[in-house]
């Protein structure tokens, strides 16, 4: 036993050390991907993901971290001399804007960076906030149309106008909600805004 032990190299400690360092950060940056990926589900831009995503990274103990982001893929890479360098991306896909939503995910990466919450505290406080109700299918569709009419009131147009803007309205929501794959997507699109250009021509 003892000629087994001394057959081991000199750092073998240090190497498991820096070994479980990036595990453990391995699970924080999974956990701040989490959180960036539905920040840019729910309309927060670009540049604003890229910043809340680098300062958790730094608040958890980065030294640096890279972060590259567009609105359906993120790439971070961060380095610390305990755990060397770790990278993750993440694709995102899908988007339906949720302004509450977003406030309460930058909520909690201000949280994060100030109080440092554990990857479970940070899983558990981001599905509280997934299951909080969001808007009915039904209260986003008259939203829609109700500020697609609006709009073109506002900017002159007639009531058919008004009427043929809301049509559009309601043609993007369920474009955007009702339609999962991108297959699927693009055929509900050009079924809807087909139906949408007669309707603007009837207008």
């Amino acid at each position: 036993m003892e000629t087994a032990k001394q057959a081991l190299p000199p750092d073998y400690n240090s190497r498991l050390a820096v070994m479980a360092e990036a595990e453990r950060a391995n699970e924080y940056l999974f956990q701040v991907l989490e959180i960036g990926q539905y920040m840019l589900q729910c309309g927060g831009e670009v540049s604003r993901g890229e910043d809340s995503i680098r300062r958790m990274c730094i608040a958890y103990g980065a030294e640096r971290a890279d972060v590259f982001a567009i609105t359906n893929s993120i790439v971070v890479t961060i380095h610390a001399h305990r755990f060397g360098s770790l990278t993750q991306t993440r694709r995102v896909t899908g988007q339906q804007y949720d302004l509450h939503r977003l406030e309460l995910l930058n909520h909690l990466s201000r949280r994060i960076c100030l109080e440092r919450l554990s990857p479970e505290d940070a899983e558990r406080a981001l599905d509280a906030i997934l299951a909080a109700p969001q808007y009915s299918f039904p209260v986003q569709l008259a939203t829609y149309a109700l500020i697609s009419s609006s709009f073109s009131l506002f900017f002159g147009g007639t009531a058919l106008d008004a009427l043929a803007s809301g049509v559009i309205g309601v043609v993007d929501v369920v474009s955007e909600v009702g339609a999962n794959s991108a297959t699927a997507a693009l055929g509900v699109q050009n079924v809807f805004y087909f139906m949408a250009l007669i309707a603007v021509n009837l207008a």
